[in-house]
């Protein structure tokens, strides 16, 4: 059973703010269900208490690849938004940016789509 402090997180909804060119779906619903228990573990505001949250902060830490869904949608993320903080000019210009790179497709920094 979680210790109240991880609930605590779990219950928060949490708004990523992503473009749905970069996330589909189930991965925005994985962020907002998810991203504030995340972040704690991610800060160490929270222990983790399982292997798969000690995986987890390893993953954070970049120690160890991502092996599940949760944490390369979280690693995404997290890119996603330095790459906002070092490139403000851009974000919210991301079709026109994908287009001249010759990008379509939701999912395209995982899985490759190109014109």
């Amino acid at each position: 059973m979680p210790s109240a402090k991880h609930l605590n997180y779990r219950r928060l909804r949490f708004e990523p703010d992503v473009p749905s060119e970069l996330f589909d779906e189930e991965e925005t619903e994985i962020l907002r269900t998810y991203g504030y228990w995340l972040a704690a573990l991610m800060r160490g505001r929270i222990e983790p208490e399982t292997l798969a949250q000690e995986h987890f902060v390893e993953v954070c830490k970049g120690k160890v690849e991502p092996h599940t869904q949760i944490e390369r949608v979280w690693v995404r993320y997290i890119k996603r938004k330095l790459w906002e903080a070092e490139n403000p000019n851009y974000v919210g210009l991301e079709n026109a940016v994908f287009a001249d790179l010759g990008i379509t497709g939701k999912g395209w920094g995982i899985y490759g789509h190109f014109r």
